[in-house]
């Protein structure tokens, strides 16, 4: 059995790899794992010559998560060199494992009293579905940085003897608005490429209606009034890094004193300047706090004495609704006035941000139920 072509793996190291690249290297890895299942996975070697589910499950999630992780490693390589050729301090994004197809396959392969009638999922569909990471890829990247405030082109390219839809489908898009989602889909034996170009120009955005406009006037930066601040590229992608997964890890470590890596140095930096440029949220704000360990939260509670003077080392978020009526602890701010309003970034949590370093004064400490709360006090 043949192996991965070495000049796909050399032009990763020596920072050459396109798309292009990405795609072919998908499909030669997705080939690879079809001609493997083809060869051990038999109607002679099944059980009754039937693909019982518990074999088909374990068989597909394991090596199609393999080939998962082979073209996300590579397209984040790709990825990650094209944002540096513009000069974006963003991360590579990864595609999501679209659980939900191998389910697909594995109920189909499953279903049939006889493999041979299903065999055929263990050929093209192998490789569509690998092809379909870089795909996926491209679209989460673009989709990134659109939403940070920069121009994305999606260029698709037909190739060998494509169909009239493929066809159809060719050119160069502007995304998102002028991206149909089809672009970023292919049919069986479908060895189309798509592509993405970033570029470090600005999109006019409302942040307030989320809606983009084209850069008549780069003097804005990006925002039109009548918001008064103007964030700059990197200041809005650090608000849009924040409300994902890395705010664990960045106020984790701000907890433990731990010195900041540079990338997380400068998350920290610029959205501490978009906080600075961003509306208060005046009201009512509340926090709630989870606790594996009964002892952890009295502990917590026990730190908030009232009329005690408390402040935090991290960023501090709110919501200006109860965030979860099953939290260990929850904290309330009742008028709230040195908050940052993210509501137009993060509205399904209705969140608002304190900067790290805001001193409260504890008013007053009680229980609902079983449930303590700590009412705190801004102080200027």
């Amino acid at each position: 059995m043949r192996g991965i072509n070495d000049g796909h793996l050399k032009s990763l190291n020596d920072g050459t790899a396109t798309y292009k690249d990405a795609h072919a290297y998908a499909v030669e890895v997705g080939e690879i794992l079809s001609k493997v299942l083809n060869v051990h996975i038999t109607a002679e070697t099944l059980p009754d010559g039937k693909m019982y589910f518990n074999i088909a499950d374990r068989v597909l999630n394991e090596t199609l998560k393999n080939n998962y992780s082979l073209v996300s490693d590579y397209t984040e390589g790709v990825q990650t060199r094209l944002n540096q050729q513009v000069g974006l301090k963003l991360r590579a994004q990864r595609p999501d494992f679209d659980q939900d197809r191998v389910k697909g396959f594995v109920n189909k392969l499953s279903s049939a009293d006889d493999f041979a009638d299903v065999q055929w999922v263990l050929g093209d569909p192998m490789v569509n579905f690998t092809q379909s990471v870089v795909d996926e890829a491209i679209k989460k990247n673009a989709k990134f940085h659109s939403d940070a405030g920069m121009k994305s082109v999606i260029k698709r390219q037909v190739k060998g003897k494509a169909c009239k839809w493929c066809r159809g489908l060719e050119g160069t898009y502007d995304y998102p608005k002028g991206t149909p989602n089809e672009v970023f889909h292919r049919h069986e034996n479908c060895r189309c490429v798509t592509e993405y170009y970033p570029e470090k120009k600005k999109a006019r955005q409302d942040v307030w209606s989320k809606v983009w406009r084209k850069d008549k006037n780069e003097q804005n930066n990006g925002i039109i009034e009548p918001y008064k601040g103007k964030l700059t590229i990197d200041e809005r992608a650090a608000i849009l890094r924040y409300i994902s997964s890395e705010s664990y890890i960045l106020n984790d470590l701000m907890r433990k004193n731990i010195e900041l890596p540079t990338e997380l140095q400068e998350l920290h930096d610029n959205l501490s300047k978009a906080l600075d440029k961003l509306p208060k949220y005046s009201g009512e704000i509340n926090r709630s706090l989870y606790f594996d360990d009964d002892k952890d939260a009295e502990d917590f509670v026990k730190l908030h004495n009232i009329g005690k003077t408390v402040g935090y080392k991290h960023f501090l978020s709110f919501s200006t609704e109860i965030y979860n009526e099953e939290d260990s602890v929850r904290i309330k701010i009742l008028n709230s006035k040195n908050s940052t309003d993210l509501r137009k970034f993060n509205s399904a949590e209705k969140e608002t941000l304190y900067k790290p370093g805001q001193k409260f004064i504890v008013q007053d400490k009680y229980f609902d139920g079983e449930r303590p709360i700590i009412v705190l006090k801004e102080l200027e």
